[in-house]
């Protein structure tokens, strides 16, 4: 009876150990698959993150291709690195693009011709931009142009985009404000020399409409 009881004691142990055994391998491979899993979805987080900020943000070729791009006064555009740069130098330089308007009207209506065209009256701030000018006057056959200056309220002329004052070719005895009402600034073709005087704003009871005409200018 006794080693009946102890051989029963001992299948009992090991019946015990056994499923001890079982629930321990069970521990195991549920850490195991658990931290597999929390690998693989924190590596599909990343993954993913990445893929939004590579569709966000250019590429260097990217932007090196779109800084290339330059558009001009005229609108035509380059897309050629070399080409741009060959093209871009007159933009960098400051250089402006200038129109004489074969047109007379007033200068309040010249003015906000220019303006509509995305442009002004032109300025003069140096001899050299004064000559620009003049070429294309010539070129125009028009003897009187309307610029961008205008008699300020202390009574001296300023240019309407703001521009410092400090160049003129004024011709002699100018500006008179003869009349009292001369507060628009013209070049005249005076001797084969344009020279500057003040006018008043409607030119039109003083010169045909084969004479009067205006400088538009843009910047580049």
């Amino acid at each position: 009876m006794e080693e009946k009881q102890t051989k029963s004691g001992w299948k009992i142990a090991a019946i015990v150990l056994a499923v001890l055994i079982v629930a321990a391998l069970a521990a195991v491979v549920g850490v195991f698959i658990t931290s597999s899993a929390s690998g693989g979805a924190g590596g599909g987080k990343s993954d993913g993150k990445e893929a939004e900020l590579e569709q966000v943000q250019p590429s260097d070729e990217e932007i090196d291709v779109k800084s290339t791009i330059l558009v001009t006064a005229d609108g035509s555009t380059s897309e050629d690195a070399g080409d741009t740069a060959e093209a871009g130098d007159e933009s960098a330089s400051g250089e402006h693009r200038y129109e004489v308007i074969a047109q007379r009207m007033t200068w309040a209506q010249a003015d906000a011709y220019c303006k509509a065209q995305g442009g002004y009256l032109a300025t003069v701030g140096s001899q050299a931009e004064y000559d620009k000018i003049v070429q294309l006057a010539d070129q125009s056959g028009r003897k009187v142009l309307f610029l961008g200056g205008q008699r300020g309220s202390d009574g001296n002329f300023q240019w309407t985009n703001g521009e410092d004052f400090s160049y003129t070719a004024w011709m002699s005895g100018e500006p008179n404000n003869d009349g009292g009402n001369e507060n628009c600034l013209v070049m005249f073709l005076v001797d084969g020399q344009w020279v500057w005087s003040d006018v008043p704003d409607d030119l039109s009871s003083y010169y045909g409409e084969s004479t009067v005409g205006f400088v538009c200018e843009w910047d580049s």
